[in-house]
């Protein structure tokens, strides 16, 4: 089962990226695009519902167990070891 999910989730973050591009416009504006936030948001719900949680929220702690670092900044607007982006979000579920 973790394979099959493992194998889902660029899938899932394919039509995620694709609904954030369009973020700008309204629901209902486009067919096509209200069509992949639902699919989005469907996936979602079944893999919450399964147990599989998300952990690509920015500004938590970082952990090393969970996350992985692409780059370090200094920021006065963020405590130190803080998230501030997330680049590929169909590797942040944890099963």
């Amino acid at each position: 089962m973790e394979g099959l999910l493992a194998d889902l989730f660029p899938a899932l973050d394919g039509l995620a990226q694709a609904a954030h591009t369009y973020s700008g416009k309204p629901e209902g504006a486009d067919p096509l695009l209200d069509g992949v936030r639902r699919t989005v948001k469907s996936l979602e719900s079944a893999l919450s519902k399964h147990g599989v949680k998300k952990i690509n929220e920015t500004g938590v702690p970082f952990d090393a167990r969970l996350h992985q670092a692409l780059s370090v900044e200094d920021s006065a607007d963020a405590a130190a070891e803080t998230v501030a982006e997330v680049y590929v979000k169909a590797t942040a579920w944890v099963m």
